[in-house]
């Protein structure tokens, strides 16, 4: 169990750095491929909406991240379908925000009429990487089980030989030899 109460292989426990690193991975993956796609080949249009999509990309999958952290308990009380809408809700909220960014900032004059396509994006790739955090779970739930039968096995240990060890010590006065068997 993790520090917030839940099986260490919970699908919402989001709060380590080697996930953030992955999910922020893929999401700049999509953010280079879709720049190289609109670009058409320019590499100065490519690079600058690469520069666009890293802003809106970090913001938006930091915002998610830390949200699905902060809300894990809930999430991980609702059925799947309930998560499964939670999750692309919440994408659609951190893209949106990540779009809100630019839009405030000014850094770019993107027409408003994205909106639509920024939601869907944030919907996206939040559905991809629950998708991939349901796998990461369920792949760790064999090696959960393992350390869990460790754990209880350790526990069990000290105990038995105490016992042992009072038996013997019991058996000293009444029967010696039985003693030295045990």
């Amino acid at each position: 169990f993790d520090s917030g109460g839940q099986p260490s292989g919970s699908v919402f426990d989001v709060c380590h750095i080697g996930l953030v690193l992955r999910a922020v991975a893929f999401v700049e993956g999509a953010m280079l491929l879709g720049a190289l796609t609109l670009s058409g080949g320019e590499l100065a249009r490519a690079l600058s909406l690469m520069a666009l999509g890293t802003l809106l990309g970090l913001s938006g999958v930091l915002l998610w991240l830390v949200l699905l952290c902060s809300l894990r308990r809930m999430l991980g009380g609702l059925n799947l379908p309930a998560q499964w809408l939670a999750v692309t809700l919440l994408g659609m909220l951190s893209a949106a925000s990540g779009w809100a960014v630019l839009s405030v900032g000014e850094v770019t004059a993107a027409p408003r009429t994205l909106w639509p396509v920024v939601l869907l994006i944030g919907a996206a790739l939040a559905a991809l990487l629950f998708g991939w955090l349901r796998l990461r779970s369920r792949a760790q739930l064999p090696a959960d089980a393992a350390a869990r039968l460790q754990e209880l096995q350790a526990r069990i240990r000290p105990h038995f030989l105490f016992n042992t060890l009072n038996t013997a010590v019991a058996l000293v006065r009444v029967d010696p030899a039985r003693a030295e068997a045990v």
